[in-house]
């Protein structure tokens, strides 16, 4: 299955990138006041007034952005439905245990310009034609300096690849029908030539993405006394590799604890 490369990234990392402005606005000096501002700006139709909540400090003017997409769909929506009455919500969610704050894909690290504080879940529902209708996105938030909005992302190239790399995502579940179980995790990866050692832990769900010549192991241990009557915990590893014109998405591996077995690991054969 082809993947567009951007939109594989943009599930686990901070990659709200847009088209940098001259003039911002003066920010919101809370959480709420941000979201209180969001929710007017949508309530009134006005995407100048959304557009101001993102801030833009570092960003490049990067084409193609997540930013632009959110507006190009938001845009449509108010288009198709000029006179219709909208039904807003706004919310604030803390931010997911397992949001990858900072990466390296491909030499270019990517990283927030604000201190990342929680998500923002924005949704809009009317009626057509006797059918609901909607359109929704959740975006992380941050501050600095008192200052809140949408996070951006500063991106810079910290070396050159030799080729381009292989892109691995690692996804463990465990308990999502049940109670949620705890569970610690090492992966080893090559990158730019130096072998690097990422250990996360969680309790539901965790989602890495890592970049490189390789993927070397993953190891996951459930954190449970009693496997026979707990939910068993999931280890998926995919691998996004370039065949010249486009990343294919390729699950590599799929494990499970067992029973008898609370321990999960995937090393690719040579």
């Amino acid at each position: 299955m082809k993947t567009n490369f951007l939109r594989f990234v943009a599930v686990l990392l901070l990659t709200i990138s847009g088209v940098a402005i001259s003039a911002q606005a003066a920010a919101p000096a809370s959480a709420e006041a941000l979201r209180a501002s969001a929710e007017a700006a949508l309530t009134a139709k006005d995407t100048n007034a959304f557009t101001t909540l993102f801030n833009h400090q570092g960003v490049a003017n990067l084409t193609n952005g997540f930013e632009e997409r959110v507006f190009v769909k938001l845009n449509r929506f108010f288009h198709d439905f000029p006179t219709n009455t909208l039904r807003t919500a706004v919310r604030l969610e803390p931010m997911p245990e397992d949001m990858e704050t900072e990466n390296t894909i491909n030499g270019v690290r990517f990283r927030p310009n604000l201190t990342p504080l929680g998500i923002m879940s924005c949704r809009i529902t009317t009626r057509s034609d006797g059918t609901n209708v909607s359109w929704g996105v959740t975006m992380p938030y941050g501050e600095m300096g008192g200052q809140f909005g949408f996070i951006g992302t500063i991106t810079e190239k910290v070396y050159v690849p030799k080729h381009k790399e292989n892109i691995y995502s690692v996804a463990v579940t465990a308990g999502m029908a049940f109670a949620p179980v705890g569970y610690a995790g090492t992966c080893v990866y090559v990158q730019n030539g130096t072998t690097i050692t990422n250990s996360f832990h969680g309790h539901r769900q965790t989602h890495k993405i890592y970049s490189g010549d390789e993927l070397k192991a993953c190891t996951v241990q459930a954190d449970v006394s009693d496997l026979t009557n707990s939910a068993p915990v999931t280890l998926q590893v995919y691998q996004a590799a370039y065949d010249g014109a486009a990343y294919t998405n390729i699950l590599v591996f799929s494990g499970h604890t067992t029973a008898t077995n609370s321990t999960i690991s995937f090393i690719p054969t040579p």
